[in-house]
């Protein structure tokens, strides 16, 4: 069976569930280039629930200002992600778009980067190519990414 000790038992085996936690945090923009984008304060909080090494996490981003911003927009993340064999970290995040400037053809993704703290949002391309968010003020990205830890 599963048992569910209400402190952590790191040795307690494989069918111990004792890593639960629901919180929140509060992200950084950067870009992968060059440049800046802050978030903004009325828009700066999302929503995490980890399971064991799942975590699941939610929330509606908004650009505060922009400083010549260049390349792809990097959101900070609650935990990082592991650098599993064959990609194996890889998840995309559904990502939903307010006011955002992207070409006909594209679709916005996130991708939990293997290796690192951060989703990084590109526009998926027909011919499997990806290109860059016009990173603009008062843009919204409303995330929501399940990965493992």
């Amino acid at each position: 069976g599963v048992s569910f000790p209400a402190t952590q038992d790191a040795s307690g085996g494989a069918n111990v569930l004792d890593d639960y936690e629901e919180g929140t945090w509060t992200p950084a923009f950067t870009m992968s280039t060059s440049g800046t984008a802050t978030i903004a304060t009325t828009h700066d909080t999302g929503y995490y629930t980890k399971i064991g090494n799942i975590v699941h996490l939610q929330g509606s981003f908004k650009v505060g200002s922009v400083s010549s911003p260049v390349g792809t927009l990097r959101i900070s993340i609650p935990f990082a992600v592991p650098n599993l064999t064959e990609d194996g970290g890889y998840s995309p995040a559904v990502v939903r778009t307010y006011g955002v400037d992207w070409d006909s053809g594209t679709a916005p993704v996130g991708i939990p980067v293997e290796g690192t703290s951060y989703i990084e949002l590109i526009l998926n391309k027909d011919n499997a190519t990806h290109g860059d968010f016009a990173v603009a003020a008062n843009d919204y990205y409303v995330i929501s990414a399940t990965y493992q830890v």
